[in-house]
């Protein structure tokens, strides 16, 4: 194909402008022995030849007796500059240099962070569409490149087993049916192996057979709420009314908030400009993290009802504007009640159900009641303590007549943990006398 005429290695090809330009660390020999090395550069009409060489160095470093090699070049997208990037080996770090026209590089390089060590890398530019086919077929593509950011990018993949979502550290799971679609909104572990719960927005997927699903833009950020800076966001849960998407919020010790759009997928924006609940209304819990995981229920009649709680369990009546809180604030209570976090409602043949993280690490356990107010029955539990997560938190709900729980463990592998959470689907069934049957967590999920 091409032979330089003093030698060469670490080829790199690229077509611009009807020529390819092929790149490689080539050297000047005088009397056979090498006096120069660096990176050059051939050029040809086609891929076959003839190659036509310059003999000119185009790296800084080939005037100052420093070894470069591994040469690649490539375009940059959404610019007209060229990169090219090459390894000075005997330091242990890349650099690069730019151009417009692959002739006439910058006279300066520079250097660059990267979050892997490669020897004699390439490049190539690809786009984000690009980039999520690959990730479909092999994964281990990079978030970022994932993850919508535009109001009408969307990103589809397919649920493979547990846990459903593999690109993203999610948590804290809320479904909404709405129509023929099933909404999943999710709180957001930051990234892999934290120590600590890092949260600051939630994310939101749809699916319409539990299979294929579908990623939206980030619908809401923990700064969207000027009053709850500092804050986390934990647990959240939406609910349609009056043709309207309210966003329930849990901000750690800055309260309980409400968000609206008109959109299931957001933007949202909040409501109120302060909490809908503080600390206050938790009147017989002492911690400061008391006023969280709110979980809000409209019953046949268009009431809507708010649970909420950490460590006691606290619900009350919401008014049609689905902003403010109708009337008293009560507490939960009842034999075998032990209550740790995470309420969630659900109704099935005139029988409510609450469904709440117990203990710590936590299993899930549930009540029945005939009243959503009470008094409720205790029914034991329903969910073990899912993997190697102190936490777990539910969403029970009747989608195309099957039921599911949706939970969060740490099972994404290598990096999950009790911080860096997955969401899960399995599968619930009731017994013909109102109580459920025990929850088998499964790692096929939906896919047997």
């Amino acid at each position: 194909m091409f032979s330089p005429k003093f030698g060469g290695i670490d080829g790199d090809i690229v077509f611009k402008n009807g020529t390819y330009h092929f790149f490689f660390k080539g050297n000047t020999k005088v009397d056979g022995k090498e006096v120069k090395n660096g990176i050059q550069q051939a050029t040809s009409k086609s891929l076959k030849g003839p190659w036509i060489e310059d003999f000119k160095y185009l790296d800084v470093y080939s005037d100052k007796n420093i070894a470069v090699e591994g040469s690649s070049v490539f375009k940059l997208n959404n610019s007209d500059d060229y990169v090219l990037m090459y390894d000075l080996y005997t330091k242990g770090k890349y650099e690069y240099q730019t151009s417009t026209d692959l002739f006439n590089f910058t006279k300066v390089s520079k250097s660059f962070t990267k979050n892997f060590n490669p020897r004699h890398g390439s490049v190539i530019g690809i786009t984000k569409s690009e980039a999520r086919r690959l990730n479909d077929e092999w994964e281990g593509v990079s978030v970022d490149l994932l993850q919508p950011t535009e109001l009408t990018d969307r990103y589809v993949f397919k649920g493979t087993g547990n846990p459903i979502i593999k690109h993203h550290f999610t948590a804290d799971p809320a479904a909404l049916v709405d129509n023929d679609k099933l909404w999943l909104f999710t709180g957001h572990d930051f990234e892999g192996d934290q120590k600590g719960y890092k949260m600051k927005d939630w994310l939101v997927f749809s699916s319409t057979d539990m299979k294929t699903w579908t990623e939206y833009p980030v619908p809401l950020k923990l700064s969207d709420f000027s009053w709850a800076k500092g804050g986390d966001a934990y647990a959240a849960q939406v609910i349609k009314k009056n043709n309207k998407y309210y966003f329930y919020v849990s901000t750690n010790a800055y309260g309980i908030g409400v968000a609206v759009s008109d959109k299931p997928e957001g933007p949202y924006k909040d409501a109120l400009g302060k909490p809908l609940l503080t600390n206050k209304d938790c009147f017989d819990s002492k911690n400061y993290w008391a006023c969280i995981d709110p979980s809000v229920y409209i019953d046949g009649d268009g009431q809507a009802w708010i649970f909420w709680g950490n460590s006691e369990c606290y619900f009350a009546k919401l008014k049609e504007n689905m902003t403010e809180i109708d009337g008293e604030v009560k507490r939960i209570n009842f034999e075998g009640y032990d209550f740790t976090e995470a309420p969630w409602l659900h109704k099935k043949d005139n029988l409510y159900y609450l469904s709440y993280a117990t203990g710590f690490p936590e299993k899930t356990a549930y009540a029945t009641s005939k009243n959503i107010s009470g008094p409720w029955k205790y029914q034991g539990i329903m969910n073990e303590i899912a993997g190697n997560s102190d936490t777990n938190h539910q969403s029970i709900v009747e989608f195309k007549n099957q039921w599911y729980f949706i939970y969060h463990n740490g099972s994404i592998q290598p990096n999950g943990s009790g911080h860096s959470r997955s969401v899960c689907i399995d599968k619930l069934f009731h017994n013909q006398d109102g109580t459920i049957k025990r929850i088998s967590m499964t790692s096929e999920g939906l896919m047997h």
